[in-house]
């Protein structure tokens, strides 16, 4: 059983307050972001961090422009995913 995307969000969230001093509502934002990408991902059986695909990403970004989220906010959603992403490889 791999990393959970629970604690792959909380791992990442630690890494940017800590390690890349990013301020706290910015690291709020992204954990709000994270959360709403983790529900995306429960809602389909996604459990663990390994189990996300790039089709499962595009599949977010499209439910964010269908909710109608503002552009900042659908590329602040990508930021904080790509960088989850990232700092897990």
């Amino acid at each position: 059983m791999g990393l959970s995307i629970d604690s792959a969000i909380d791992l990442f969230l630690d890494h940017v307050k800590i390690e890349r001093g990013l301020g706290k509502n910015t690291v709020l934002a992204y954990g709000r972001d994270l959360g709403r990408f983790r529900k995306f991902c429960g809602a389909r059986g996604i459990e663990e961090a390994e189990g996300i695909e790039q089709r499962h990403v595009l599949a977010y970004l499209v439910t964010l422009h269908q909710a109608k989220l503002a552009v900042r906010s659908q590329a602040r959603a990508l930021v904080a995913l790509r960088g989850m992403c990232k700092h897990l490889r």
